[in-house]
């Protein structure tokens, strides 16, 4: 979560662009997790989801999918390509679930595979 705190400090990253969105998911009044699509760096016409990230607290109750889901959902009337780089074992068997697919793209691992 620093990284996000320090890039909205330095302006680098607003989520202020066509279709990017920052989420917040909290439970009984505390931060359980939070999800973003920003402009996508390989190609500026794709959206990219980033910045996922659950509480130890909070995982494997739903708060990551329900965040996805949002963040999916609010990119719908972009209609816009969405990729991500899953990082490791377990976001590598996440994403699948919710529509992406594995794709040979330069710093990509997934993109969203069901209709938007």
């Amino acid at each position: 979560m620093s990284v996000l705190q320090d890039e909205w400090r330095e302006g680098s990253n607003r989520f202020e662009r066509s279709g990017e969105i920052q989420a917040l998911a909290t439970i009984h009044d505390e931060i359980a997790g939070i999800g973003a699509s920003t402009q996508d760096f390989v190609d500026s016409s794709w959206l990219r989801m980033r910045r996922f990230y659950v509480r130890p607290a909070y995982r494997r109750r739903g708060v990551g999918r329900q965040i996805a889901l949002y963040v999916l959902e609010h990119a719908k009337p972009f209609d816009r390509q969405i990729a991500l780089y899953a990082d490791g074992p377990e976001a590598e068997a996440f994403w699948p679930t919710l529509g992406f697919g594995p794709i040979e793209r330069e710093d990509t691992t997934h993109v969203f595979c069901r209709g938007i």
